[in-house]
């Protein structure tokens, strides 16, 4: 698909796929047309984009940056001298089919957009950690739909035993269960590190042996050690936040995270005081019962209000996730500034978004624990439709990052904060729009609301959403044009004689999931 929309030199609309056409389809305006003694005129087709259109998504992808542990920099995937992408990772395509997708195919027309988007919001809910029987009937009704669609758009040569593989996913899913019990990552990571650990390429297998055994030995091994010796069963995670090691009488008090790098003073003016003690006194829930009287040591100290001196950290760990200010994150390969907040409503209207500015520990008087650490965000104003809005059919959320929230508050709690990042758009498409996209904790897994942290090396799960959440695809669609509106024709030698087996691809070979696959 994705050489067919960027029209590489590996696409299946090649010119014997276009002579196909005008035996299988009535699809007159894609058909070749002669112009000279071997030489054809292939028109342009709608579902390619342009040179100009190619170039700003892959300088697009060149330009992403991901939270910490998201995905891979997917720069070193892009040739702009060649133009195509080298080097793709099996991740890497889950990756883009799933989060990129919709975003960086968004110059397309729109009734060839929306096929595209709709079969990447299926893998996206298939990919889901939590599935429900129902969505998964509503998902095999909707994938031969949106295949019929694909049909309409792509030439009979793009389809094979492959791209028809997804119409069983969804049974498959409600019959086995969720993929993450079931798909090859967690095995091509553990393989891959073994991998690294060969050193004579003579004897792969019997290395590849031996660093198995030597690490079963020492996860053995360290049943047997005390508990504050470092080992690989011992050690803290990446992301961890100090869960239940702190202590205090307040709930605001009792919060755990972890702070990264060497912290800084910091005094607060009157309105950052103001606004950071409202907000703190607003989500503890002693303070909202009348009934209390000040006799905690805790209100009391509430009640004096913070210290004009506050700590501020570069880096934060809290709920799984890594946060980095947008000072720490310049010049940096990942970006983790991205912030967001559920709203009340649930439906997704009262969300805000924003970029962390600073990372802020506040002091209160009395005990050494009476601290809280407070995010300072800059928010985008959350207004519908104006500053943030949520496409209809696809619930793709969007942001005008030229606009802000107007009123001063930009402080939350920590602990609130789940983490997001920001996508623009290639090119001039939508330049004051980007588009959010939810990310999940590293190396944690939420059953029931219940943190279970894991193994990271081994058992850190791929991108997923929590939920999936399909919606019926309406199967009426309005009569759908081919050709491109830029006229881009290209000229191509070509001799009838040899047009026998046109329908058959010479790249129609499925590359191996251990190799780099190339577009």
């Amino acid at each position: 698909m994705m050489n067919i929309v960027m029209d590489t030199n590996r696409t299946k609309d090649n010119e014997k796929a276009r002579l196909d056409l005008a035996e299988l389809c009535k699809r007159p305006d894609l058909h070749l047309r002669h112009v000279g003694d071997n030489c054809w005129s292939k028109p342009k087709a709608a579902y390619t984009l342009t040179s100009e259109q190619q170039q700003d998504v892959y300088k697009w992808v060149q330009q992403l940056r991901f939270p910490d542990g998201y995905a891979s920099n997917l720069a070193r995937c892009v040739s702009l001298s060649q133009g195509r992408f080298i080097g793709m990772k099996s991740h890497d395509c889950h990756i883009f089919m799933q989060c990129l997708l919709p975003t960086a195919f968004r110059e397309l027309p729109t009734n060839i957009w929306k096929p595209l988007t709709e079969l990447s919001q299926f893998f996206k809910d298939l990919c889901s950690t939590t599935l429900k029987v129902h969505d998964l009937e509503v998902m095999e009704q909707n994938i031969p739909i949106i295949f019929c669609k694909l049909e309409r758009i792509f030439p009979p040569g793009f389809f094979n035993v492959m791209e028809y593989l997804p119409i069983h996913l969804a049974y498959e899913a409600r019959v086995c269960g969720p993929v993450q019990y079931r798909w090859m990552y967690p095995f091509e990571r553990v393989i891959g590190a073994f991998k690294r650990t060969v050193k004579n390429r003579a004897r792969v297998e019997g290395l590849i042996c031996e660093a198995f055994l030597a690490k079963e030995t020492s996860s053995f091994v360290s049943f047997y050690f005390e508990p504050h010796i470092l080992s690989r069963r011992t050690r803290v995670g990446r992301n961890d936040d100090g869960r239940d090691t702190i202590k205090a009488s307040l709930s605001i008090f009792n919060r755990p995270s972890r702070k990264v790098e060497k912290a800084k003073d910091h005094w607060l003016d009157e309105r950052d005081k103001a606004a950071a003690h409202l907000h703190i006194l607003l989500n503890e829930s002693k303070v909202q019962n009348q009934c209390n009287e000040i006799v905690d040591p805790g209100l009391q100290s509430l009640s004096w209000g913070p210290s004009n001196k506050a700590t501020s950290y570069p880096i934060y760990k809290v709920n799984g996730y890594t946060f980095h200010t947008l000072a720490r994150a310049k010049g940096k390969k990942t970006d983790n500034t991205g912030v967001y907040v559920k709203g009340d409503a649930g439906n997704g209207e009262s969300d805000w978004f924003g970029l962390l500015e600073d990372i802020l520990e506040i002091e209160y008087t009395g005990d050494d624990s009476n601290r809280v650490v407070l995010f300072k965000c800059q928010w985008y104003d959350p207004s519908r439709p104006n500053g943030t809005r949520i496409h209809n059919d696809y619930k793709i959320t969007e942001v005008n990052h030229s606009k802000r929230y107007r009123h001063y508050d930009p402080f939350i709690v920590a602990q609130k904060a789940k983490q997001v990042y920001f996508l623009p758009y290639p090119g001039n498409c939508k330049s004051l729009w980007n588009v959010v996209v939810n990310t999940k904790p590293r190396g944690r897994i939420e059953t029931n609301h219940v943190h279970v942290d894991e193994d990271e090396d081994e058992n850190d799960v791929a991108y997923q959403v929590d939920e999936s959440n399909p919606s019926r695809i309406s199967n009426t669609e309005p009569p759908i044009s081919l050709k491109s509106p830029f006229g881009e024709d290209r000229i191509v030698e070509l001799s009838i004689g040899s047009s026998s087996g046109a329908n058959k691809n010479e790249y129609d070979d499925v590359a191996d999931f251990d190799d780099d696959i190339d577009f």
